[in-house]
């Protein structure tokens, strides 16, 4: 599928029924060449079997016409359409997913977010990973994830990125196009790793090699030498023995290099998938920024290799051939020159391998944030100094999992000497949205990725969080303790560097006087470090620090009783809630409520 097929396809109006039709319509031209093809074939392979008896040379003429040239023509044209039908299916797939992420509809790729820090679904299942995650290598996919799970990338890498994605936005098709490519030939992913491995596989001339060779030509030499001149009988015997012995180091030179034969299919598998991620840098060498990502690619241009590479794996499909593979083999040393001929072009790549792995691999995480900015959203944060009175901002801020149809936005800003949030409100008002909505776009901006808001102004800070601790049977911890070893290991990190954490209901698992006297101080003392933090808490004496320090401010989340349900605004306010709703939940849920016992 071409560049044009791609962007006439694109535009939004019945985009989807349109690629629907048309694959409808070269599915139905797919069978119609088969079932031409298959006719044909029987008809005229029963005509092979008349030509003896009829003997006729106009019958000859059409059946050698046919099997020559019709019907190869009709192979190539149904694997043709074939190839077109599947890519056609990806790009439908690729548009489909697309919608349904709009819709709040989100579906794992072929590798699969396994990471622990999934509390604020930034990772994991059903998260903000598998909402971005576009990648078409597993090396993308495992590096996408690291990058939303670990620490963040330094601010000049992430300004850097942001202008790359910009940039690299006007080659929106062409992405498109290498990740059909990529998915036709790896539906479960593609393994950079796997596939360079397989191009170790051929080695470079070993000794034993060398000295074969050597002694095939002095073989080859003394076979000639006595049809040129007079040489005693003694001589034939002599030139026996070099050709024997030929045969003993080709055994031995065969064991050494014979794997490789068996594998390639493998080779081959591995050189095809490795085409089109090369063709991309090839065609693109115009681009100004490609070369930022991968400036080896760029400037070595690998794709010329392939072709050399293509023939002489030809060449050594040849040994799968028993019979052909041994008399070559007695006759020459052949498997010793054909791999050296495609290690003189393999071994090219063997030698950048660890640079080309990780240029791939970064072009396919900026290939998932090129489809992000195009398909969802085009607006990258900005950043705040030390010094800026508002050093965190946000209009419009909103959820990316949740469907736009449904989605709330919201404005919100901390201005100094506000450093922490208290967050209050009754239960499902939307206080954990709101944390996750402000943690997923805060991951988003530090991997230099567009965010979910009309405006986001932010700190360059690690994401730290404590909200959906469990306790840990195997380490005999109690939810008690593994929440508070958690909460210490974000209180070290915030006295060692700037942090923005998400706390949600501090010492839950303890009794009403403590847990408020232990959060209270631990927000005071994390209120002397230089990190933001947001909290939820239903304790209204917590709330009381923003009455009596600058540091903290209080907004709440609201609910609505004017009707005989509860109805949410889910739109954040300033000040402390005022109401409660937990008892009206049970009785509207048939629990029974005594109020005055």
């Amino acid at each position: 599928m071409s560049d044009k097929e791609i962007r006439g396809l694109y535009p939004d109006d019945m985009k989807k029924q349109k690629i629907l039709r048309i694959l409808d319509q070269k599915s139905l031209q797919l069978k119609k060449i088969r079932d031409f093809r298959l006719y044909t074939g029987l008809l005229l392979g029963l005509c092979v079997f008349l030509i003896p008896i009829i003997k006729s040379s106009y019958l000859t003429g059409v059946v050698a016409l046919y099997w020559f040239f019709v019907f190869p023509y009709l192979v190539a044209l149904s694997r043709k359409l074939d190839t077109s039908i599947q890519k056609l299916q990806q790009y439908y797939n690729f548009i489909h997913r697309q919608d349904e992420k709009k819709q709040g509809i989100l579906r794992s790729s072929f590798y699969v977010s396994n990471t622990v820090k999934n509390e604020l679904n930034i990772t994991g299942l059903n998260s903000l990973y598998d909402f971005i995650n576009e990648s078409w290598s597993r090396e993308g996919a495992k590096q996408l994830e690291k990058e939303l799970s670990d620490s963040p990338l330094s601010l000049s890498s992430i300004l850097d990125r942001q202008a790359w994605i910009q940039n690299l936005s006007s080659l929106y098709f062409q992405f498109v196009k290498l990740k059909i490519q990529m998915n036709v030939l790896n539906p479960n992913g593609f393994d950079v790793q796997k596939a360079f491995e397989s191009i170790h596989e051929i080695k470079k001339p070993q000794r034993l090699e060398q000295w074969t060779v050597g002694i095939w030509c002095v073989a080859c030499l003394m076979a000639f030498l006595p049809y040129a001149i007079f040489l005693p009988v003694e001589f034939s015997r002599w030139a026996f023995m070099v050709w024997v012995l030929f045969w003993v180091l080709q055994a031995f030179s065969f064991q050494m290099r014979g794997s490789q034969f068996f594998k390639s299919l493998e080779i081959e598998l591995a050189v095809t998938s490795l085409i089109p991620i090369f063709n991309f840098f090839g065609k693109m060498n115009k681009n100004e920024t490609l070369p930022k990502i991968a400036p080896s690619l760029m400037q070595e241009n690998p794709a010329q290799y392939f072709s050399k590479i293509k023939f002489f794996i030809s060449l050594m499909s040849v040994e799968t051939h028993i019979l052909v593979a041994l008399v070559l083999n007695l006759l020459s040393p052949y498997h010793i020159l054909v791999s050296w001929g495609l290690a003189r072009y393999t071994w090219f790549f063997t030698e950048k391998e660890s640079v080309f792995k990780k240029e791939i691999q970064s072009l396919d995480v900026i290939s998932s944030l090129v489809f992000l900015k195009v398909e969802h959203t085009s607006v990258f944060p900005t950043w705040s100094e030390d010094t800026d009175p508002i050093p965190f901002s946000a209009q419009n801020i909103y959820l990316p999992l949740i469907s736009r149809q449904k989605v709330i936005k919201n404005n919100f800003e901390i201005k100094l000497p506000h450093k922490i949030v208290l967050i209050t409100g009754s239960n499902m008002s939307g206080k954990s949205t709101f944390l996750r909505t402000l943690a997923q776009n805060q991951a988003l901006a530090l991997i230099g990725a567009p965010v979910f808001a009309d405006q986001f102004r932010t700190v360059h800070a690690k994401i730290e969080s404590c909200i959906n601790i469990t306790d840990s049977v195997m380490l005999s911890y109690s939810y008690f303790l593994s929440e508070v070893k958690r909460l210490k290991e974000i209180y070290d990190s915030s006295k060692k560097q700037k942090v923005i954490f998400f706390l949600d209901e501090l010492f839950r698992g303890t009794n009403q006087k403590e847990r408020v006297i232990a959060a209270k101080s631990f927000l005071k003392d994390l209120a002397e470090f230089q990190s933001l933090g947001f909290i939820t808490t239903h304790d209204k004496e917590i709330t009381e620090l923003s009455e009596s320090s600058a540091a903290f401010k209080a907004c709440y989340f609201s609910e609505n009783f004017e009707t005989n349900d509860i109805s949410f605004t889910y739109k954040i306010q300033n000040g402390i809630a005022q109401t409660t709703n937990a008892l009206r939940i049970l009785k509207r849920e048939g629990l029974p409520v005594y109020e005055d016992i």
